[in-house]
This record gives C-alpha cells, structure tokens and sequence, in this order.
C-alpha cells in the first residue's frame, strides 16, 4: 500500500486537508472537555464532578439534536 491518505471516498486532496482539520478541532474540543472536568473537580470537589457531568450530557443532548437536524 504505498498510498497513505486519510479518506478514500473522496477525490481531492485538499478533502484529506480538511478530513484532517476536523479531526484536530474535535481533538482540541475534547482535551478542553476533559480540562473542564479535571478543573471543575479540583475546584468544587465532589459537587463539581457532578455538575460537570449535568453540564457534559447537556452539552451532547443538544450536539446530538443539532446534528440529527442539520
């Protein structure tokens, strides 16, 4: 296999460009996700992880319902 692209169903490279693009802004979406919780916990506690994850399934209800829609 000497061709290494990140997509094969599209035609274009500057497809893979932004194939890659996304993936690094989801990367970087996620990472900050993750720094919220860790903060959140070392700040409030208990209490915080809690509310991070009423916060964090909020936040996925409302991607989900923004992507099935759009």
């Amino acid at each position: 296999m000497t061709d290494l692209v990140l997509s094969t169903d599209h035609d274009l490279p500057e497809d893979d460009a932004d194939y890659a693009a996304g993936v690094r802004q989801v990367s970087l979406f996620f990472a900050a996700v993750v720094a919220a919780a860790v903060a959140s916990t070392a700040i409030f506690g208990f209490a915080g992880l809690i509310t991070f994850f009423v916060a964090a399934a909020a936040l996925m209800l409302v991607t989900l319902v923004a992507l099935t829609l759009g």
